[in-house]
């Protein structure tokens, strides 16, 4: 088991309006993280997208230039840019 779904704490009342827990919840640290990246996508926070435009989950970006080997890797499911090795996807969430 790794080391995200291990580790938990007990949410409090902020902490649980933002990733839709009760307060006194105790949650792990994979469900905040994916409560966080549904929070920020729901309302619009990414700010590292040209223009403050957001990607559509479920929907692939279409690539840009010539077609070429993709450097780093991308969500098996959004398809976003994510380093290499990331376990969840920034934009969606999903577990790799």
């Amino acid at each position: 088991m790794s080391g995200l779904l291990k580790k938990r704490i007990l949410a409090d009342r902020n902490l649980g309006i933002i990733i839709g827990a009760q307060e006194g919840t105790i949650v792990s640290y994979a469900e905040i993280q994916k409560g966080l990246h549904k929070y920020i996508r729901d309302n619009h926070l990414r700010t590292d997208l040209p223009g403050g435009a957001t990607t559509a989950p479920h929907q692939a970006p279409e690539p840009e230039g010539p077609k070429s080997q993709p450097q780093g890797s991308y969500c098996i499911f959004c398809g976003e840019a994510i380093p290499s090795g990331a376990i969840f996807c920034d934009l969606c969430g999903a577990l790799q």
